[in-house]
């Protein structure tokens, strides 16, 4: 089953942003083996909105919490996490901030970030499902701009997902 969302950029309505904390939640609860992040840009964005600890069931602070957090506790559980963005600085931030992240929670080894030229790709993939569209992981893509994403929960899909990124991003990471 695919659920495609579409936004038209005038306003947010909060329906990616929603997703994003639901999938992010599910993955909180149950750590898929592997996380891949591919976005053209990522940054510091905040991806759960926990401020009346509608998930304190996660042990997470009451605040809103952010994507580099959000990866870090996931690796934490043992995920390994990969993430592919471009070279722009904006990227190379984002990456100093997850890995500094990793190292506070002592899981470094399972993250791996790939900085690549050229990429425009975007998607996030799991054990569970793969996210793809047109979003990148940033305020404005999840909040502002008009975009297209498809959810996808196939698990063909979803490994022939993983596969297709890591050959074209993650060579030789494990």
């Amino acid at each position: 089953m695919d659920r495609t969302i579409r936004t038209d950029g005038r306003q947010s309505d909060g329906e990616l942003s929603d997703l994003l904390q639901a999938l992010f939640a599910i993955e909180l609860m149950h750590p898929s083996a592997a996380v891949t992040l591919v976005s053209a840009w990522v940054s510091d964005v905040n991806v759960i909105d926990n401020r009346d600890a509608s998930f304190a069931g996660l042990n997470l602070p009451i605040r809103q919490i952010r994507l580099p957090e959000v990866l870090g506790r996931l690796a934490e559980s043992g995920a390994r996490v990969f993430v592919a963005c471009n070279e722009d600085i904006h990227n190379q931030q984002f990456a100093e901030i997850l890995m500094e992240e990793a190292r506070r929670r002592g899981c470094s080894e399972h993250v791996h970030v790939r900085i690549t030229a050229n990429l425009h790709a975007k998607g996030l993939a799991t054990d569970s499902f793969h996210l793809a569209g047109s979003m990148n992981f940033t305020h404005n893509g999840i909040n502002v701009l008009g975009e297209e994403v498809t959810l996808r929960l196939d698990p063909d899909e979803i490994e022939r997902a993983q596969i297709e990124y890591h050959g074209l991003y993650f060579s030789g990471m494990k």
